[in-house]
């Protein structure tokens, strides 16, 4: 009753909850429509800080490639901040699925993709089940889309530049952009453009606006860089770089010779 109708092809569910739900003719009793939305409400809980490292770690078993230590310990991080309004049995599920179909270890966009339209539908659920109220206020009209007045607009290009935002590589394009802005409020307005132009422009050819920032990347630990060139070594043995696999090998032995293979039995007394 509350879940999206079935469909034929792939079309995708509209984002209205109601743009092909009305509710029933009779309503349910109060305390089951209650009931209802406590239990689909619970279905929408987040995830816990604990559960989504056990998904990263599980996940994180998969070989990357081309990843070094730093590039395995943000993508942790970024997983964690795309998945962490996510419910724990929507994570489990499309963990589950990506262990069983991928060879290697997926971005994070292709966790969202596969929890994203179930997530969506239990949002959308959860707005169906509140119609179900006695009590429940009646949808308005969406409002229709104001465009929002290119004076603004221009403004809030320029400010973007001048506050700063952006990084070494986005600062550029910032600029290209409140240049322009700039040039097209004072044809509105009828001024000459401001002397900040001229400003930005010299201190970036003196080099200042491409300054890259002090960034401290983490680094891996010892114990996992051995795990990562052992990973590395099987992937570059099975396509015949045998070389390669054993200097990757060595350095990891020497990082964190726990794992380094040892005689057992009675090849101890032949190792001595």
């Amino acid at each position: 009753m509350l879940a999206d109708t079935l469909s034929l092809g792939d079309a995708v569910p509209s984002p209205d909850p109601f743009a092909s739900w009305s509710p029933p003719a009779v309503l349910p009793a109060p305390d089951r429509a209650r009931a209802v939305i406590a239990e689909i409400e619970r279905g929408l809980a987040p995830t816990r800080p604990p559960f989504l490292k056990w998904i990263c770690d599980k996940l994180s078993a998969l070989p990357s490639q081309g990843a070094s230590g730093v590039n395995a310990a943000l993508w942790s991080d970024n997983v964690c901040d795309v998945c962490e309004g996510y419910p724990e049995d929507l994570l489990q599920a499309a963990c589950l699925e990506l262990l069983k179909t991928r060879q290697w270890r997926p971005a994070p966009a292709e966790i969202v993709k596969l929890i994203e339209p179930k997530h969506a539908e239990r949002r959308r659920m959860l707005a169906r089940a509140r119609r179900l109220l006695p009590d429940a206020p009646k949808p308005s009209a969406a409002p229709g889309f104001t465009p929002e007045p290119e004076e603004d607009r221009l403004r809030a290009t320029i400010r973007r530049f001048l506050d700063g935002k952006g990084g070494m590589f986005l600062r550029p394009m910032l600029q290209r952009s409140a240049i322009a802005a700039e040039k097209r409020l004072a044809e509105i307005e009828g001024r000459e453009p401001g002397d900040w132009i001229r400003d930005s422009l010299s201190s970036s050819s003196a080099g200042e606006t491409l300054k890259a920032p002090d960034v401290d990347l983490p680094k891996p630990s010892p114990k996992m860089q051995a795990a990562l060139n052992r990973a590395s070594a099987r992937r570059h043995r099975e396509q015949g770089r045998e070389g390669l696999a054993v200097m990757l090998e060595r350095e990891a032995d020497a990082l964190d010779p726990v794992y380094r293979d040892e005689p057992i039995g009675d090849e101890h007394g032949e190792a001595a």
